[in-house]
């Protein structure tokens, strides 16, 4: 199945089905990470010397950090299914400069309370919030989408741009910026053919590698291709 196979029109079923899985994963990572991680067990606050003498002491918080764990794992499963509407956004959109704005000026707005969750403090040098990624991401696949040379210098400028991406994001510390700008690049740069459905799965294959708790990743795969299917026979 192609990319555009899913998202017919905007506001479509498969784009509402999307929409609310993804929603619901990034609401277990943040259940996971803000309640059960920094909540219950003050993971941002601890070293490892008091985190050790805590499960040693404690059957229970084990419990809760492996359940936390699951639930980021799970929570990340989010990341593709943001990077794929995002992508769907930029080939629908006309005007993304005032997207760009929007989700720029949205991600500073975010940034205080995301770190006083994250971080348990109001500013944080340590990270940014992942909006910024997803900022980041637009601006890399509208210059996908508006100058899209062919072959040995398409594939030339679509590499420069995305080194140029990853690189943002490490300057910002954005929290799963990488993840996020390598999912999203395997989305646009990849559109038609076999590349189409397969790039998506080695995007989820190198984020793993990156981070083991991308392991779940491809299941979101599974998500589109399914609400794809139910769509078309709709």
């Amino acid at each position: 199945m192609t990319q555009g196979g899913l998202l017919k029109r905007k506001g479509s079923g498969g784009h509402n089905r999307v929409s609310a899985s993804a929603a619901i994963l990034l609401a277990t990572g943040l259940f996971s990470r803000a309640v059960l991680q920094n909540g219950l067990l003050s993971l941002n606050t601890r070293n490892a010397e008091e985190l050790f003498r805590l499960f040693e002491e404690s059957r229970g918080a084990m419990q809760i950090a492996a359940v936390s764990l699951l639930g980021q794992a799970v929570g990340l499963c989010c990341v593709p299914l943001y990077a794929f509407l995002l992508w769907e956004r930029v080939k629908k959109e006309k005007s993304l400069k005032v997207v760009a704005f929007k989700l720029f000026f949205l991600a500073l707005c975010a940034e205080i309370p995301y770190d006083i969750v994250m971080r348990g403090r109001f500013f944080s040098r340590e990270s940014t919030n992942p909006l910024f990624a997803a900022t980041v991401a637009l601006v890399f696949l509208y210059l996908i989408r508006k100058m899209h040379p062919e072959g040995l210098k398409g594939a030339f400028f679509k590499g420069v741009i995305f080194l140029a991406a990853v690189a943002w994001v490490l300057i910002l510390k954005v929290d799963e910026g990488v993840p996020f700008v390598i999912i999203a690049a395997a989305f646009g740069a990849f559109q038609k053919g076999k590349g189409a459905s397969l790039a998506p799965v080695v995007a989820c294959a190198v984020c793993t590698a990156l981070s083991t708790f991308y392991i779940l990743t491809p299941l979101s795969l599974i998500i589109l291709h399914f609400f794809g299917r139910k769509e078309e026979a709709e």
